[in-house]
């Protein structure tokens, strides 16, 4: 009986001990794969807060009980780096001008390294500063060199707008900007066309903005251009259709509808870089951390190619892509 007992009660305790065990470390190995997710994707710990996750894990794993974002652990390994680079919200940022001085002798290299290195010494600063960040002009990129005694940090925002360049000067693409260019220089010489704007945009139920010129030197410029002509392009197709307001030989200037849609196209792929390039322009936070999240985000998401582009924008996207890569080495 004693043994009958024994036999009968075995399997139920191993059964038991199996259950203990496995929850958890099934519960560890979905933490853990939501983690390797996270670091991965480049997503922001605060996605297994959203509900649209919390909803998919309610189906895939019904028994398991998600983490906030504060206790979701790290990675299992990471990876060796030689400059790692820290951050903490318990300081305050301050930003403060030490000198200011005119300079009449011409802007080379070797002229800006001179002042440089004069104000460091003017500030008992000598073997104290560790990096001097700049554009990236050559007579900046000159002197930089020239100033051996610190390390030098092209500036990102800047070096984001350079990636643009070839992808602009593919034929295809320059040609639309042009016809972009030479509409909006059409209505602003116009008095009459721009009261007419304004006219057709409230009765239309079209935001009221002015048309945007970009210039060369203006970063972002030419992305608000289009970015306002798609906006208004209702009102303004709408005019230059109007015999009374368009004449004959200024009719060549509407854009066709091929031209829209390769404008769309443009302010979808460029918008990520617009928006990088005013977060990284601002002046409230150390962002020097995030150049490289940012760039494997731009690389591997927001400019890989996908089914639904047309040929202009995977060349477009491929060209900024491949610039990027160039510059910033995210892979290595």
């Amino acid at each position: 009986m004693v043994i009958g007992i024994l036999e009968d009660e075995t399997p139920k305790k191993q059964s038991a001990v199996t259950s203990f065990f496995t929850e958890p470390l099934k519960s560890e190995r979905i933490t853990q794969a939501i983690a390797n997710m996270i670091v991965s994707d480049y997503v922001p710990l605060s996605i297994v807060e959203g509900e649209g996750f919390k909803n998919l894990m309610s189906i895939v794993a019904p028994d398991y009980t998600v983490p906030c974002r504060k206790t979701i652990p790290g990675p299992p390994t990471l990876p060796r780096v030689s400059s790692p680079s820290l951050n903490t919200d318990a300081w305050d940022l301050k930003s403060n001008v030490l000198i200011t001085r005119a300079m009449s002798e011409r802007h080379t290299g070797e002229n800006l390294a001179h002042r440089l290195k004069d104000c460091v010494t003017e500030f008992s600063l000598d073997s104290k500063v560790d990096t001097c960040m700049h554009d990236n002009a050559r007579n900046n990129e000159c002197a930089a060199s020239l100033c051996e005694d610190w390390g030098d940090l092209g500036c990102f925002a800047h070096s984001l707008q350079l990636t643009l360049k070839p992808a602009m000067e593919l034929p295809s693409v320059s040609t639309v900007v042009s016809g972009c260019r030479k509409l909006v220089g059409h209505f602003k010489h116009s008095t009459t066309l721009t009261l007419e704007l304004g006219v057709r945009q409230k009765t239309m139920n079209v935001p009221q903005h002015t048309l945007t010129q970009d210039v060369p030197t203006r970063w972002n410029s030419t992305y608000l251009m289009m970015e306002h002509l798609v906006e208004q392009q209702r009102v303004l197709t709408d005019i230059m259709l109007d015999p009374k307001l368009t004449k004959k030989q200024d009719a060549t200037l509407n854009l066709r509808e091929s031209d829209w849609a390769i404008i769309k196209e443009l302010c979808v792929i460029l918008k990520p870089l617009a928006d990088t390039t005013a977060y990284m322009s601002t002046e409230s936070h150390v962002s020097v951390s995030e150049i490289y999240p940012i760039v494997c985000g731009l690389v591997t998401k927001s400019l890989e190619s996908c089914s639904t582009d047309s040929s202009i924008a995977q060349l477009v996207k491929k060209a900024i892509r491949d610039d990027l890569v160039h510059r910033f080495q995210p892979e290595s």
